[in-house]
Formats: structure tokens, sequence, C-alpha cells
């Protein structure tokens, strides 16, 4: 069985492993379970999902449809990308929903809408196949931008 992929999943485990990092340099007494939790809740660079994946769900939920069987952090994720594609509309009413959603999927996200033992596993496998090299990198740009704040 081969796992799938998508097109945004370096750029979005490379913010990840960023926001881990900022996470351990700010509470480095947490537990990693406490700030893998609290990592999937901050602010993400961007929604990490394909444009026409978006524009399918979204359209689907434009027309009343509705996903009973979709995980529940998708679920969010989608009502966030609806909302930004309805109000994005209101100014740009000449644009097809694929366009809405590919700037609303370019801007910053709220969140990684990821579980937690999801985020786990990501982490794990990218800072073992990254090696030490990249994970001290990423530590030091967190620690950079932890003192900019």
């Amino acid at each position: 069985m081969t796992r799938s992929t998508f097109e945004y999943e370096e750029e979005r485990n490379d913010d990840l492993l960023r926001a881990f990092y900022e996470r351990c340099q700010a509470t480095p007494e947490a537990l990693v379970s406490t700030i893998v939790s609290d990592t999937v809740r901050m602010p993400s660079e961007r929604f990490y999902v394909s444009d026409e994946r978006a524009a399918r769900v979204v359209s689907a939920l434009m027309q009343g449809r509705d996903y009973p069987k979709m995980l529940s952090t998708h679920r969010e994720m989608y009502a966030e990308i609806l909302r930004r594609v309805l109000l994005l509309r209101s100014e740009h009413p000449d644009w097809c929903v694929l366009q809405l959603v590919r700037e609303v999927l370019r801007s910053p996200a709220p969140q990684f809408y990821l579980t937690p033992s999801s985020a786990y596993t990501i982490i794990q496998r990218h800072r073992h196949r990254r090696g030490r090299r990249k994970e001290e990198q990423m530590r030091q740009k967190a620690s950079r931008m932890g003192r900019e704040t």
C-alpha cells in the first residue's frame, strides 16, 4: 500500500515543523503531546488542500450537500474556506468558484486542520527523513522568529 501525497505536502510539513519548534521554544518544559496539540491550533501559512479538491467540496457545500463521513478537522477547514469564499464572492461576483477558492487557499489559515496524532506522525516522519541538519535549521529559524516577536 502506498501513502497518498498531495502537491503541498512538503510545504505543509515544513510549516508544521516550523510551528512545532516555535512552540517548543516558547514552552520547553511542556510535554511533547501538549506541544503537538498546541501546534495544530497555531496559524498556518495557507490552507493545505489542492485547489481542485477544495473547489469541488465548496461547490457541493454551496449546493447544500453534506459530507457526513468527513473528518471533523476537514469539516472545520472547509467551513472556513466556504465562509471566506462567500465573503470574497461579494467583492468579485464575476469570479468562478475555482478562482475564489484559489485566492482563499493562499491566505493564512487559522490553524493546521490536523489531528494531534496526524501531526505527531508527520513531525516524526519528517524529522527522521530530513535528518538532524534540517532539524537544527528549523530550530534556529523558530528561535529567530521568537526573538522578533
